[in-house]
């Protein structure tokens, strides 16, 4: 079987913009999930500053430990970082959004149509209609030795979705297409996942770190 030359001139633009793609979906679980824990800690430094000097108002002041100057002082600052950090993050998502956009606007309406009509009838259905649709939209984006055989591969299992009541009564199907804007980011992942698994894309290195029983 024939192998696509993904390294050649042709998908140069392909290339980067999967690899845009790949780096801006993994940003949302990396960067701005560091962004969005650092924002929620402030917050958390904010609110107990308020909650503090609400005490004080009310001439409380068991277990405040400040003066109400170095409390606004405080809350000053943990506001700041607040608006700060909110406005990285929207930033940031704002970027990601942009490079996935790009990505997404590939997806054609026959590819998308052939899918459905796979899922739709799927009992009768080989697939093979669905893999020629593959190649020939890899083919649009430069590959010029696309096939049903080398090119399916990289696109994974799309899956379905299960019909509602009145859906199944309708078709006659369990089983339905899912939307196309859920096919776009499943089509598109599966391929990027499989780009950076034979080497084509480089692997996005993650910084944030989970933290687990988080409270």
């Amino acid at each position: 079987m024939t192998k696509i030359q993904f390294n050649s001139t042709n998908l140069k633009n392909f290339r980067n913009t999967m690899a845009k793609y790949h780096v801006a979906r993994s940003l949302k679980a990396d960067t701005i999930n560091e962004l969005t824990d650092s924002r929620n800690a402030y917050q958390k430094v904010l609110n107990k500053d308020i909650e503090q000097l609400l005490k004080l108002e009310k001439g409380e002041t068991e277990g405040i430990t400040r003066s109400k100057s170095e409390i606004e002082d405080d809350a000053k600052s943990a506001k700041a970082n607040v608006v700060r950090l909110t406005a990285s993050i929207k930033a940031a998502t704002e970027k990601c959004e942009k490079s996935t956009a790009e990505a997404e606007k590939l997806i054609t309406e026959d590819l998308y149509l052939a899918y459905v009509e796979y899922i739709s009838d799927k009992g009768n259905n080989d697939g093979k209609a669905f893999a020629q649709a593959v190649a020939e939209w890899f083919k649009a984006q430069g590959a010029s030795d696309a096939t049903p055989e080398n090119t399916i591969g990289f696109v994974g299992v799309i899956g379905s979705k299960d019909n509602g009541n009145r859906q199944q009564a309708l078709t006659g199907n369990f089983e339905g297409a899912v939307t196309l804007k859920t096919f776009k980011k499943r089509f598109l992942g599966n391929l990027a996942d499989n780009l950076q698994a034979a080497g084509i894309i480089a692997p996005y290195k993650y910084k944030f770190e989970v933290k687990k029983n988080r409270k």
